[in-house]
C-alpha cells in the first residue's frame, strides 16, 4: 500500500495543473526556510532576521541577534521551542512561540574543554536533546540541554567510505539521518550507532515527513520512501524553486526572492 502522504501529494500536484488550487506568495528573499505543524513559515531573510509568517492570519513576527553572525538553520518541529543555529558563533538559540529567546547554548567546547567545530544541528524529536556533527572529531554527538555529550559515534572516516563534509541532520522515529548533498544518507540509532546507509537522489535540502524523505533532484521534486526504498518524482509547479517542503497536502517552495505556497481549493 502506498504511503498516505504520498497519495495526498500526488493528488495535490495533479490538482495544481487542473487549476483547482490556491497559490499564495510570500515576497521575502531568504537563505533558508522551514515550516511548523500549524502552516506557519519560518525564514532567514537578507537582514539575517528570523521571520515567522502565519499564512492564515497574514501576520509576521521577527527575531534578530546581530551579535551571533549569520543564521543558517531553523528547526521548528516544536513551535514552542524553535531552534536557530548560528555557525559563526557556534551557538544555538531556542525561541518561544513569539520568537522571544528562551535559552542560548554554545556548542564549540565540550564539558571537558575539548574543542568542537559544529557544522550541522537538529533537535531530537519530542525532547530537548540535540544532535550535532563535529567536524573536528568527525563524530555525530547527542547532547543534553546543557551541551553535555550523552552519546557519540565512531569517527566518520572510520565508519563510512565517503566524504560527509557537507551535511544536514534530521531526527525522527528514534533515528538520526545524516544527509549529504551527494545523496548518501547515514542512518544512526538513538545511541549514535550506525545502522545502515541509504542511497537517495542527491539534493541540497531534505525534509522528513511520515517515513518519506523529500527533496529536489535535477529540477523535480521527489519522495524517497524509507520503508520500500522506492523513489517517486513529481513536477514542481514553478521554475527556480530551490527548496521544497510538503505538509498536510500543502506544498511550499522557496525561491531566491519569495516562498510560494500551493494548496488545493
Amino acid at each position: 500500500m502506498k504511503n498516505k502522504l504520498l497519495v495526498i501529494l500526488l493528488i495535490t500536484s495533479t490538482a495544481l495543473y487542473a487549476g483547482d488550487t490556491i497559490r499564495q506568495t510570500i515576497a521575502i528573499s531568504s537563505s533558508y526556510f522551514t515550516t511548523d505543524p500549524y502552516q506557519r513559515v519560518y525564514l532567514i531573510n537578507t537582514k539575517n532576521e528570523i521571520v515567522r509568517r502565519d499564512l492564515a492570519e497574514g501576520e509576521s513576527i521577527t527575531y534578530s541577534n546581530k551579535l551571533l553572525g549569520h543564521a543558517s538553520f531553523i528547526d521548528a518541529s516544536n513551535p514552542l521551542k524553535v531552534l536557530v543555529f548560528y555557525p559563526e558563533a557556534q551557538t544555538v538559540v531556542t525561541l518561544d512561540n513569539y520568537l522571544s529567546p528562551l535559552s542560548t547554548l554554545k556548542l564549540n567546547k565540550a564539558s571537558d574543554n575539548t574543542q568542537r567545530l559544529v557544522t550541522a544541528v537538529c533537535r531530537e524529536a519530542e525532547s530537548d536533546r540535540l544532535w550535532i556533527y563535529d567536524a573536528l572529531s568527525r563524530k555525530l554527538l547527542r547532547l543534553d540541554a546543557t551541551g553535555t555529550t550523552l552519546n557519540s559515534s565512531e569517527p566518520f572516516d572510520v565508519l563510512l567510505d565517503k566524504n560527509y563534509d557537507s551535511i544536514s541532520l534530521l531526527a525522527a522515529d528514534d533515528k538520526v539521518y545524516v544527509c549529504s548533498t551527494s545523496g548518501d544518507i547515514a542512518v544512526f540509532d538513538s545511541y549514535a550507532n550506525l545502522l545502515y546507509v541509504l542511497q537517495v537522489p542527491a539534493s541540497q535540502y531534505y525534509q522528513w515527513n511520515d517515513k518519506l524523505l523529500i527533496g529536489i533532484h535535477e529540477g523535480k521534486g521527489f519522495f524517497y520512501d524509507i520503508t520500500t526504498q522506492e523513489t517517486q518524482t513529481w513536477v514542481i509547479p514553478d521554475a527556480d524553486v530551490i527548496q521544497v517542503q510538503v505538509k498536510d497536502g500543502v506544498i511550499y517552495g522557496r525561491k531566491a526572492r519569495s516562498v510560494v505556497v500551493w494548496r488545493r481549493s
